[in-house]
């Protein structure tokens, strides 16, 4: 069975989401030791800090999930995620880097899970299908994101090669409606128990 287009599109995003991850995972401390000139220490914390605020994001993922639409929520931590890192790469200080790491970190932790819970109520396909069809084109994205900005690095800095990602980000907030295509897992447990026995 083939994805139909609301389930690429979800595929798409979780592209997008994930490479920025990767991205961060591998180029953040040399982006604050190698382009900005901080200190070891100072460049680990790149990376330290995306981490902590995404995993902060993820506890507070289930109780934002039950407030705010999915579409709403990954439009919200796209918007952050581009604002925050294309700001701080804009002016190119370390303290500012870090702050758009941290916005990063925080904005892409509520995309991916959102995006899987989206895909395993799309309907058309089953859904344990559909969650792995979408988390396949995450983990390409995740794999191939870290070389693609070492690649476009070598051509234009450091730099100015993550601001892939500032439009990546850019480009799910854009594309955030797709999630409103499948029902709200709130809406869906209430049909659920609406259901006569």
């Amino acid at each position: 069975m083939r994805p139909n287009r609301a389930l690429a599109g979800l595929g798409f995003i979780a592209f997008c989401v994930l490479l920025g991850e990767g991205a961060m995972a591998d180029w953040s401390a040399v982006y604050l030791g190698g382009t900005l000139g901080s200190g070891p220490g100072f460049a680990a914390a790149g990376y330290a800090v995306f981490s902590l605020t995404m995993a902060a994001g993820r506890l507070c993922g289930d109780r934002l999930a039950k407030s705010f639409r999915p579409a709403a929520l990954v439009r919200a931590g796209a918007a952050l995620a581009a604002a925050g890192l294309g700001i701080s790469l804009a002016v190119g200080h370390p303290v500012l880097a870090l702050i758009g790491f941290a916005c990063a970190g925080a904005g892409f932790s509520v995309v991916f899970p959102s995006v899987l819970s989206a895909a395993g109520r799309d309907g058309e396909m089953p859904a344990g299908t559909a969650i792995a069809a979408v988390s396949t084109a995450g983990y390409f994205g995740f794999l191939v994101g870290p070389s693609a900005i070492g690649f476009v690095a070598e051509l234009t800095g450091l730099g100015a090669a993550l601001f892939i990602v500032v439009a990546l980000s850019a480009t799910v907030a854009a594309m955030a409606g797709i999630l409103g295509r499948a029902p709200h897992a709130a809406e869906t447990h209430k049909g659920t128990q609406e259901v006569p026995a």
